[in-house]
């Protein structure tokens, strides 16, 4: 008796461990957001395609987006190149990092032979 109490606790345990086996499936709220997600998307996809057969096939439009884009970019100009300074700097201390990491891992190798 004392043999079947013990065996009856520990699968007990074993199973109260356990997850249980519908864990791992989808809940209602997940698959209803990943249904609306994918609407989003996709209308935000087909209104974004429709938006640009329109400007490429009107001369105007194009223009007017050009001068829009050209204007902004001037007003902005100053963050821009900053930007764009800042991008090339840290690209440079990337490469340099990258090369120190390099060299010193070459080194490690040369030193195991």
């Amino acid at each position: 008796m004392n043999a079947k109490i013990d065996e009856n606790t520990i699968a007990k345990a074993k199973a109260a461990a356990r997850p249980p086996i519908r864990s791992h499936l989808p809940t209602t709220d997940m698959m209803l957001k990943g249904v609306v997600t994918g609407v989003v998307v996709s209308t935000i996809t087909q209104t974004g395609r429709n938006l640009v057969k329109v400007m490429a096939k009107n001369p105007a439009v194009m223009f007017g987006l050009g001068v829009l884009t050209g204007v902004w970019a001037h007003k902005h100009r100053r963050k821009i190149m900053t930007g764009a300074a800042i991008a090339a700097h840290e690209g440079k201390q990337f490469l340099l990092r990258q090369r120190e990491s390099l060299a010193g891992s070459a080194e490690d190798e040369a030193g195991k032979d």
